[in-house]
């Protein structure tokens, strides 16, 4: 199990930590090509006496299975007793899933079958010591047990009890100075992924709990904290998109997301921006099937009440409006911007989706549900 150490000090629980599991022993870290913060990180690691201290970065946004091999390569070179992953979502999800092979003798083929979803019954060592460090505010993935990979077009959530960390440092001095687009971004990841997991057929009593928790601090924080930058709104959106990675590590994601990944590879939009501006058009078609067919579509009409009712407002409507306006004051293209700019193939982009990921959503959706979207 975690344990989260949010808005309490990188310097102090980090140091912490080295001191306790990684003098005489071998470090490293997995860092963002451009949001590594060295002044803060370095100055920890080079005042405990550690055996050594290596560096994997080169990542991209979107983890290609041939990055992770290669990262693996170095990995197994290095044979770490300690990893610690520095910056956003991506680079969690790569630092996860290095740590958790890195003890497990097995072929590419094995991996890419783990990754896939087949459980092989393979002799396993203790994991190293891992430590998550987030400089974003918004995926959650330092909360979570899985990670995205992907193989061509084709993304796989790995999802695995031994990808939990063992600490998780969240600190809004991290995400200061993060660029608008990213802060933008990754925030609306969080909102999306509360409200999915609110409504989540796999949600539980304690992920509607957290989801609600979270997004009533990305709610009244996230404007203030990407525009103004002020300390108490970073230190709200920080531990609100905490809240709503440990909720959707329950509950796990709904068809917007699912629905989202082809748009993202296609098109080069960030995952946060793509989920946020999608899911104002799941709204809609939930709407749709309720004027057409209401019980089909009762849970998620409840469960869209409440959280316009948690967020203080009357009818969902005037939530609907005030998403829009988010999106809008964050300076994110909605969906008919997007669609205009990119002329969406609707058709292939609801073929794509896993049907998997979506039996978790509260309605049941078919091919021509996802395709009227667009």
């Amino acid at each position: 199990m975690t344990e989260f150490l949010i808005n309490t000090g990188v310097f102090e629980n980090l140091s912490k930590i080295i001191n306790k599991y990684a003098i005489g022993k071998r470090v490293v870290i997995i860092r963002g090509m451009h949001s590594y913060p060295k002044a803060v990180i370095d100055p920890i690691l080079q005042k405990y006496d550690c055996q050594s201290v290596d560096y994997i970065d080169g990542f991209s946004s979107n983890p290609k299975i041939k990055e992770i091999e290669e990262g693996l390569e170095r990995v197994k070179e290095l044979n770490p007793d300690v990893f610690i992953g520095v910056g956003g979502g991506s680079i969690m999800d790569i630092t996860k899933i290095l740590c958790y092979f890195s003890k497990l003798e097995c072929s590419a083929d094995q991996r890419a079958k783990i990754i896939q979803g087949n459980d092989l019954d393979l002799p396993y060592s203790k994991k190293p010591v891992l430590i998550l460090i987030p400089t974003t505010a918004g995926s959650g993935a330092e909360a979570t047990a899985f990670s995205v990979v992907y193989f061509g077009d084709h993304k796989f959530s790995f999802l695995h009890p031994r990808l939990i960390a063992d600490y998780s440092i969240a600190d809004y001095k991290l995400i200061k100075d993060a660029p608008q687009n990213v802060l933008a971004s990754s925030a609306m990841d969080a909102i999306a992924q509360s409200i999915e997991s609110f409504w989540a057929l796999g949600g539980t009593d304690t992920s509607r709990c957290l989801a609600l928790e979270g997004i009533g601090l990305m709610w009244k924080s996230t404007i203030i904290a990407v525009k103004d930058r002020s300390p108490n709104a970073l230190a709200d959106i920080v531990l609100g998109s905490n809240y709503i990675g440990r909720a959707i590590n329950i509950s796990k994601t709904t068809g917007n997301h699912a629905l989202s990944y082809k748009i993202t590879t296609d098109h080069g939009i960030p995952h946060g921006h793509c989920v946020g501006m999608l899911l104002p058009k799941f709204f809609e078609l939930h709407q749709r099937i309720g004027k057409t067919d209401p019980d089909r579509a009762k849970v998620v009409i409840a469960a869209q009440k409440q959280i316009a009712t948690h967020l203080g407002f009357d009818e969902f409507k005037d939530f609907q409006t005030g998403y829009d306006n988010m999106l809008n004051d964050l300076n994110l293209k909605s969906f008919n911007d997007l669609n205009k700019l990119f002329n969406f193939n609707g058709a292939d982009i609801a073929a794509s989706v896993n049907i998997h990921r979506l039996g978790n959503h509260p309605v049941e959706l078919n091919f021509n549900d996802l395709q009227s979207i667009f």
